[in-house]
């Protein structure tokens, strides 16, 4: 492309100005409904005979909870994507890869400028359906929010920008900024300050009575802008107009360009300059996603996609809000005129009539002059009007994130949960693609603000502090190369939608002991974040990565293993959690079986009399699990697991009562060997028995004992309450005699 000269890149710019007043009109429209703008212009209003003109504020409300999903699914968990190192040691992958996650979302999350950005950003998305960011340094990984009006991009843009050659960004200066940006010593300056200079001088002429400050900016603009500085708050103020120019960004061979030129028009003597204010013949940059980028809410259907076409929740919401608005207008100004008292006069046609007449409270009516009925009046029908406003009510909240109950239509039926449930997922589900989109265009974004931390040569303070973090934990520097990371956004349950991630998180929640124990401590802390909706509550209370290898349960377990295989009883403590213990019993249950597998598969009798020990201990605490509905599942899990290893140990225990019996008839004793070993078998699984027994009736003794308890504090709750009703009436009748007395 030739951009050689300003004039063909102010031309190229000029040449869409039209077509962007057109879209800027439209985004207009909007941009006023949503903040609350009447729907009609007064003279309007005035001409249709409508005296309430009242935007009622429902757009707002509705983009207000779409914002808000947006916001909570990009900073509610507290990190915006994780990092992945693929290419780092086997041994140290995982700790990297965490503590790049952890240092990385740290700073993001306390940066205040990058907060304001997101906001910025998806008002914009929600709104007008994009939301540009442009980074414009080489330093520095937080982007800037651009606003739609002040980018200028060709038409016929595709949403991937494949086919885009060139952009331009409308940047606001100060005086007193564009001085701060053009006159300092800092190296690799490209800027023309003659150019700037002339600019300057037309916006204030400065020149001062002393000799020593009478400078001008032909010929001393360095002097007179170091004057400018010591004055510099009323140079940057309100007082002094903003200067706009323009960033032109161009692809060329090499990569990205960029070149400066004032606004046409606005900026004064803006002849065009012969120059360029700022000019570099190196590329700023290698691709143009390390210069913009965008976010995009698109609903529109036509493909493909474009970045002029797209259609916004806030452009799909305009005329229903509209006409919604109006109605209300119209409807609240019948019942007012309902308010009035209508007049009938029957004077004769050649006397004059009073235009208006005022009654006061007392006031009579005279000869000729009747009050019109109601029934007489025009009445609007209220089934009509009310069926309207449900359809439009519906309307929007089909394209809006969130669910409200619905006006009642007469049936006073309740809704059950499951049907609240589907209503909220078919009214989430336009805005959950939208979200969908918008995580995969996070990714793009995260990759550079990533590629920025790992810059060699950065004065950025965040990027130092994030490599210097790294250096202390032993990261080497070439392992921080964004080429050599997988980053992944994350989003947090219900995508955003709180009442979404509600109904998740207690199913989740409902099966968590089905799960293995790190699932759990993770299942935790995304219910403690929800239910909280503070991320740093769910690290404190429920912190992820901390979890001990060995719970208490399973420490106990792993104690009373040896003792079980001995073959000697163990009473289960109530205190101890039964899951953990289970989950610590089973994996030794099956690597004892396994050992025994390996050796000869053949089991002798005091280890089997230790394995039916263990197994007597284990269905115990399955028994005791299933006195909790909620943990069918989970006791059947068990169960299953127990019965598949019991079924080997039966095995193991008739290889080895065939083995002791051949062997017995080899030494030709007489005693048979199945006999004893069944003797034995009786003797201990009659222990067992008795032993099973007597821990079930005290655990029957035990709930009976509890539920008499709390049948006789219930008992004694409502006496003490029926107590108090008597006190309180006999107060009230003695207080109402008393008071008879004094009448009488």
């Amino acid at each position: 492309m030739n951009f050689s000269t300003p004039e063909r890149v102010q031309q190229t710019i000029r040449a869409g100005d039209e077509v962007e007043r057109v879209r800027q009109d439209n985004r207009v429209k909007v941009t006023n409904s949503a903040n609350c703008v009447p729907p009609l212009k007064p003279e309007e209003a005035k001409r249709l005979g409508i005296k309430i003109n009242v935007n009622w504020g429902s757009l707002l409300v509705l983009l207000s909870h779409a914002r808000r999903q947006y916001l909570t699914a990009f900073l509610g968990s507290g990190q915006f994507f994780k990092v992945n190192m693929p290419f780092a040691p086997k041994e140290t992958r995982s700790e990297w890869s965490a503590f790049v996650t952890e240092t990385l979302g740290s700073i993001m999350s306390g940066s205040l400028k990058y907060f304001e950005h997101h906001r910025s950003r998806w008002a914009s998305v929600v709104t007008h359906g994009v939301g540009p960011m442009i980074w414009y340094g080489k330093d520095g990984w937080c982007p800037d929010f651009k606003s739609m009006s002040d980018l200028r991009i060709a038409t016929d843009t595709t949403l991937d920008f494949e086919n885009l050659g060139w952009f331009a960004s409308r940047e606001i200066y100060t005086p007193f900024g564009l001085i701060e940006e053009v006159f300092n010593e800092k190296p690799n300056n490209h800027w023309d300050k003659k150019a700037v200079a002339r600019i300057l001088k037309n916006y204030k002429e400065i020149n001062f009575v002393e000799a020593s400050q009478n400078y001008d900016w032909d010929n001393s603009p360095e002097k007179l802008a170091e004057l400018v500085k010591q004055d510099g708050g009323y140079y940057s103020g309100d007082a002094m107009p903003g200067i706009p120019l323009w960033h032109f960004y161009f692809k060329d061979e090499g990569g990205w360009f960029m070149r400066v030129v004032p606004e046409a028009g606005t900026v004064r003597s803006s002849a065009t300059p012969e120059n360029f204010l700022w000019e570099s013949d190196v590329a700023i940059a290698e691709r143009r996603d390390q210069i913009m980028q965008c976010q995009f809410g698109d609903l529109t259907t036509d493909a493909p996609f474009k970045y002029h076409s797209v259609r916004s929740l806030g452009y799909i919401l305009l005329e229903p809000e509209f006409y919604d608005n109006l109605t209300r207008c119209r409807l609240l100004q019948h019942v007012h005129d309902n308010f009035n008292i209508w007049l009938r006069t029957t004077d004769p046609v050649d006397k004059a009539r009073a235009q208006i007449q005022e009654f006061s409270n007392l006031g009579v009516l005279r000869t000729g002059v009747t009050v019109v009925p109601q029934q007489e009046r025009h009445q609007i029908e209220a089934d009509l009007v009310e069926m309207a406003m449900a359809q439009m009510k519906q309307l929007k909240q089909e394209a809006s994130s969130t669910y409200t109950q619905q006006i009642d239509t007469g049936t006073k039926k309740e809704q059950t949960a499951f049907e609240t449930s589907v209503k909220m997922q078919q009214v989430n589900a336009m805005l959950g693609g939208l979200l969908l989109t918008a995580g995969k265009y996070a990714k793009f974004e995260y990759k550079e603000e990533c590629r920025r931390f790992c810059l060699a040569k950065s004065d950025d303070t965040d990027i130092k502090k994030f490599q210097r973090r790294c250096k202390d934990f032993g990261i080497p520097r070439r392992h921080l190369n964004v080429d050599l990371w997988e980053v992944e956004p994350i989003m947090p349950i219900g995508a955003g939608n709180p009442t979404v991630a509600q109904a998740a998180v207690q199913q989740l929640m409902q099966q968590r002991m089905a799960y293995e124990p790190s699932a759990q401590q993770a299942i935790l802390h995304e219910f403690t974040q929800v239910v909280t909706g503070d991320a740093r509550k769910a690290a404190e209370w429920a912190p992820l990565g901390e979890t001990k290898d060995v719970t208490g349960g399973e420490e106990y377990a792993q104690g009373i293993f040896g003792t079980l295989m001995q073959g000697v009883p163990v009473r289960a403590p109530e205190k101890i959690n039964p899951i953990e213990q289970l989950n610590g019993l089973i994996p030794m249950f099956a690597s004892k079986i396994a050992i025994i597998e390996r050796r000869d598969n053949v089991g002798k009798p005091d280890e089997i009399v230790g394995l039916q020990e263990v197994n007597a201990y284990m269905t115990g605490l399955v028994q005791r699990l299933a006195a909790d509905p909620e943990q069918k599942q989970l006791v059947k899990k068990y169960m299953d697991a127990i019965g598949q290893l019991m079924n080997q140990v039966k095995g193991l225990a008739q290889r080895g009562q065939e083995q002791a019996k051949k062997a017995a008839q080899n030494n030709g004793n007489g005693i048979d060997p199945k006999l004893m070993i069944q003797a034995q078998h009786a003797e201990r699984m009659s222990a067992i028995k008795e032993h099973a027994t007597a821990r079930k009736s005290a655990l029957q003794e035990k709930q009976k004992s509890e539920q008499f308890i709390r049948e006789q504090r219930r008992k004694d709750a409502a006496a003490h309450s029926e107590i108090q009703r008597q006190e309180l009436k006999a107060k009230v009748e003695a207080k109402n005699r008393l008071k008879s007395i004094g009448e009488q």
